[in-house]
Protein backbone atom coordinates (compact mmCIF):
# COMPACT_ATOMS: atom_id res chain seq x y z
CA UNK A 1 0.00 0.00 0.00
CA UNK A 2 1.53 3.42 -1.34
CA UNK A 3 1.29 6.02 1.65
CA UNK A 4 0.50 9.48 1.69
CA UNK A 5 3.38 11.89 2.27
CA UNK A 6 3.33 13.64 5.80
CA UNK A 7 4.23 17.54 5.57
CA UNK A 8 7.19 18.53 7.29
CA UNK A 9 5.84 20.01 9.93
CA UNK A 10 3.22 17.09 10.71
CA UNK A 11 5.97 14.99 10.72
CA UNK A 12 8.15 16.84 13.18
CA UNK A 13 5.23 16.81 15.77
CA UNK A 14 4.20 13.52 15.31
CA UNK A 15 7.19 11.41 15.44
CA UNK A 16 8.41 13.26 18.48
CA UNK A 17 5.31 11.84 19.97
CA UNK A 18 4.99 8.60 22.00
CA UNK A 19 3.65 5.62 19.96
CA UNK A 20 0.10 5.71 21.63
CA UNK A 21 -0.01 9.34 21.09
CA UNK A 22 1.44 9.18 17.25
CA UNK A 23 -1.62 6.77 16.82
CA UNK A 24 -4.16 8.97 18.33
CA UNK A 25 -2.84 11.76 16.65
CA UNK A 26 -2.51 10.39 13.30
CA UNK A 27 -6.03 8.70 13.56
CA UNK A 28 -7.43 12.19 13.86
CA UNK A 29 -5.00 13.59 11.22
CA UNK A 30 -6.34 11.18 8.92
CA UNK A 31 -9.81 11.78 9.18
CA UNK A 32 -9.05 15.68 8.72
CA UNK A 33 -6.73 17.65 7.38
CA UNK A 34 -7.04 21.52 5.82
CA UNK A 35 -8.70 22.66 2.39
CA UNK A 36 -6.13 24.82 1.53
CA UNK A 37 -1.73 25.47 2.51
CA UNK A 38 0.70 28.65 2.85
CA UNK A 39 2.42 26.95 -0.76
CA UNK A 40 1.66 30.94 -2.13
CA UNK A 41 3.27 32.66 1.00
CA UNK A 42 5.81 29.90 1.10
CA UNK A 43 6.90 30.38 -2.74
CA UNK A 44 7.50 34.07 -2.42
CA UNK A 45 10.09 33.50 0.43
CA UNK A 46 13.11 33.59 -1.31
CA UNK A 47 12.26 37.26 -2.89
CA UNK A 48 11.65 38.22 -0.10
CA UNK A 49 14.76 37.68 1.46
CA UNK A 50 16.37 38.44 -1.64
CA UNK A 51 19.66 36.99 -1.17
CA UNK A 52 22.29 37.72 -3.53
CA UNK A 53 23.98 35.21 -6.02
CA UNK A 54 27.28 32.83 -5.11
CA UNK A 55 29.10 34.77 -7.10
CA UNK A 56 28.28 37.74 -5.20
CA UNK A 57 25.49 39.02 -8.18
CA UNK A 58 22.57 40.87 -6.73
CA UNK A 59 19.25 41.93 -8.11
CA UNK A 60 16.67 44.02 -7.56
CA UNK A 61 14.63 43.15 -4.58
CA UNK A 62 10.49 43.13 -6.09
CA UNK A 63 8.34 45.18 -4.27
CA UNK A 64 5.95 44.27 -1.70
CA UNK A 65 3.05 45.22 -4.23
CA UNK A 66 4.46 42.61 -6.79
CA UNK A 67 5.14 40.08 -4.44
CA UNK A 68 1.43 40.22 -2.87
CA UNK A 69 0.36 40.09 -6.23
CA UNK A 70 2.09 36.84 -7.19
CA UNK A 71 0.90 35.35 -3.80
CA UNK A 72 -2.73 36.48 -4.74
CA UNK A 73 -2.65 34.99 -8.13
CA UNK A 74 -1.69 31.67 -6.62
CA UNK A 75 -4.38 31.35 -3.75
CA UNK A 76 -7.76 29.12 -4.60
CA UNK A 77 -10.09 30.84 -2.75
CA UNK A 78 -10.60 33.98 0.02
CA UNK A 79 -9.31 32.21 3.34
CA UNK A 80 -6.60 30.99 1.08
CA UNK A 81 -5.81 34.61 0.37
CA UNK A 82 -6.11 36.28 3.49
CA UNK A 83 -4.29 34.14 5.48
CA UNK A 84 -1.32 34.14 2.93
CA UNK A 85 -1.38 37.98 2.02
CA UNK A 86 -1.30 38.48 6.09
CA UNK A 87 1.84 36.21 6.82
CA UNK A 88 3.93 37.61 3.28
CA UNK A 89 3.41 41.07 4.80
CA UNK A 90 4.67 40.14 8.37
CA UNK A 91 7.34 38.36 6.82
CA UNK A 92 8.19 41.52 4.82
CA UNK A 93 8.51 43.62 7.67
CA UNK A 94 10.22 41.45 10.10
CA UNK A 95 12.72 41.05 7.30
CA UNK A 96 13.20 44.74 7.30
CA UNK A 97 13.82 45.42 10.47
CA UNK A 98 15.43 42.00 11.76
CA UNK A 99 17.43 40.34 8.92
CA UNK A 100 20.77 41.43 7.60
CA UNK A 101 22.10 40.64 4.29
CA UNK A 102 20.94 37.07 2.63
CA UNK A 103 23.02 34.72 0.20
CA UNK A 104 22.07 32.21 -1.91
CA UNK A 105 22.95 28.57 -1.19
CA UNK A 106 20.56 25.84 -2.90
CA UNK A 107 20.43 22.63 -0.88
CA UNK A 108 19.01 19.35 -1.89
CA UNK A 109 15.90 17.97 -0.23
CA UNK A 110 17.02 15.02 1.94
CA UNK A 111 15.94 11.50 1.03
CA UNK A 112 14.78 9.51 3.66
CA UNK A 113 14.93 5.91 1.62
CA UNK A 114 11.78 4.79 0.78
CA UNK A 115 9.69 7.19 1.75
CA UNK A 116 10.65 9.65 -0.06
CA UNK A 117 12.11 13.21 1.44
CA UNK A 118 11.82 15.67 3.60
CA UNK A 119 12.84 19.84 3.27
CA UNK A 120 13.00 22.17 6.13
CA UNK A 121 15.46 24.57 4.76
CA UNK A 122 14.85 27.32 1.91
CA UNK A 123 18.25 27.37 -0.60
CA UNK A 124 19.71 30.68 1.51
CA UNK A 125 20.96 31.55 4.46
CA UNK A 126 20.58 35.15 6.21
CA UNK A 127 22.92 36.85 8.41
CA UNK A 128 21.10 37.29 12.11
CA UNK A 129 21.93 38.16 15.26
CA UNK A 130 25.25 38.39 13.85
CA UNK A 131 25.87 35.53 12.04
CA UNK A 132 24.65 32.87 9.00
CA UNK A 133 21.56 31.14 9.87
CA UNK A 134 19.47 28.76 7.44
CA UNK A 135 16.07 29.45 7.75
CA UNK A 136 12.56 27.18 8.49
CA UNK A 137 9.08 28.97 8.01
CA UNK A 138 6.25 27.25 9.71
CA UNK A 139 3.05 29.84 8.76
CA UNK A 140 0.46 27.96 10.43
CA UNK A 141 -1.86 29.98 12.81
CA UNK A 142 -1.95 27.02 15.22
CA UNK A 143 -1.04 23.70 15.66
CA UNK A 144 2.45 24.43 14.28
CA UNK A 145 5.59 23.23 15.66
CA UNK A 146 5.95 22.40 18.98
CA UNK A 147 9.29 22.48 21.17
CA UNK A 148 10.04 18.88 20.59
CA UNK A 149 8.94 19.69 16.85
CA UNK A 150 11.56 22.21 16.66
CA UNK A 151 14.34 20.62 17.96
CA UNK A 152 13.18 17.63 15.16
CA UNK A 153 13.08 20.01 12.52
CA UNK A 154 16.47 22.05 14.22
CA UNK A 155 17.85 18.24 13.74
CA UNK A 156 17.11 17.43 10.55
CA UNK A 157 18.55 21.03 9.29
CA UNK A 158 21.65 20.54 10.84
CA UNK A 159 22.47 16.74 9.16
CA UNK A 160 21.48 18.13 5.82
CA UNK A 161 22.73 22.00 5.98
CA UNK A 162 25.77 22.10 7.84
CA UNK A 163 26.75 18.81 8.90
CA UNK A 164 27.94 18.16 5.38
CA UNK A 165 29.33 21.72 4.50
CA UNK A 166 32.57 22.81 5.91
CA UNK A 167 31.56 26.28 4.05
CA UNK A 168 29.17 26.68 6.61
CA UNK A 169 30.07 24.48 9.99
CA UNK A 170 29.52 27.85 12.17
CA UNK A 171 26.08 28.78 10.26
CA UNK A 172 22.91 28.56 12.99
CA UNK A 173 19.42 27.75 12.10
CA UNK A 174 16.10 29.23 12.64
CA UNK A 175 12.64 28.42 12.50
CA UNK A 176 10.26 31.36 12.03
CA UNK A 177 6.69 30.55 13.55
CA UNK A 178 3.56 32.63 12.66
CA UNK A 179 0.98 32.32 15.87
CA UNK A 180 -1.99 34.70 16.59
CA UNK A 181 -1.98 34.70 20.42
CA UNK A 182 -5.25 35.21 21.96
CA UNK A 183 -7.15 38.14 21.13
CA UNK A 184 -4.22 39.36 19.32
CA UNK A 185 -3.02 40.11 15.86
CA UNK A 186 -0.58 37.45 14.13
CA UNK A 187 2.80 38.01 15.21
CA UNK A 188 6.54 36.50 14.10
CA UNK A 189 8.64 34.49 16.92
CA UNK A 190 11.85 33.30 16.17
CA UNK A 191 13.64 30.27 17.63
CA UNK A 192 17.37 29.20 16.92
CA UNK A 193 19.40 26.04 17.86
CA UNK A 194 21.24 27.98 20.21
CA UNK A 195 22.12 25.81 23.42
CA UNK A 196 19.94 22.52 22.01
CA UNK A 197 20.91 19.06 21.95
CA UNK A 198 20.26 17.65 18.90
CA UNK A 199 19.00 13.90 17.24
CA UNK A 200 21.71 12.31 15.30
CA UNK A 201 20.87 11.22 11.92
CA UNK A 202 20.49 7.43 13.16
CA UNK A 203 17.58 8.94 15.69
CA UNK A 204 16.03 10.69 12.98
CA UNK A 205 16.02 7.76 10.29
CA UNK A 206 14.19 5.54 13.41
CA UNK A 207 12.12 8.40 14.48
CA UNK A 208 10.33 9.09 10.83
CA UNK A 209 10.35 4.95 9.90
CA UNK A 210 8.01 4.67 13.26
CA UNK A 211 5.80 7.02 12.11
CA UNK A 212 5.55 5.77 9.03
CA UNK A 213 5.50 2.22 10.22
CA UNK A 214 2.23 3.58 12.77
CA UNK A 215 0.64 5.70 9.44
CA UNK A 216 0.69 2.46 7.89
CA UNK A 217 -1.06 0.77 10.68
CA UNK A 218 -3.70 3.74 11.02
CA UNK A 219 -4.53 3.50 7.00
CA UNK A 220 -5.00 0.14 6.99
CA UNK A 221 -7.41 0.30 10.06
CA UNK A 222 -9.18 2.85 8.19
CA UNK A 223 -9.21 0.60 5.13
CA UNK A 224 -10.47 -2.23 6.77
CA UNK A 225 -13.29 -0.42 8.42
CA UNK A 226 -14.54 1.27 5.08
CA UNK A 227 -14.61 -2.26 3.66
CA UNK A 228 -16.91 -3.26 6.70
CA UNK A 229 -18.91 -1.02 6.25
CA UNK A 230 -19.19 -1.22 2.22
CA UNK A 231 -20.20 -4.61 2.81
CA UNK A 232 -22.95 -3.71 5.73
CA UNK A 233 -21.21 -5.24 8.68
Amino acid sequence: MKLRRIPEIDLARFATKGEKEQKSALRSYDAGGGGWSYDPARSQCFNIFNPTTRLGLEVARPSIEKILQEVTKACRDEAQKQSCVEVTRLLWEWVQSEAGKAIERPIPSMALGSIGAVRYWGNFAVQYNGRPHFVFFDHRRSNGLTGTARRFAFSMMREQLIATDIEFADAGLLILQFPQPKKSDRIIRAYTDEGMELFDLYTLQDMVANTYRIWAEVLEEKRRTDTRRAAGE
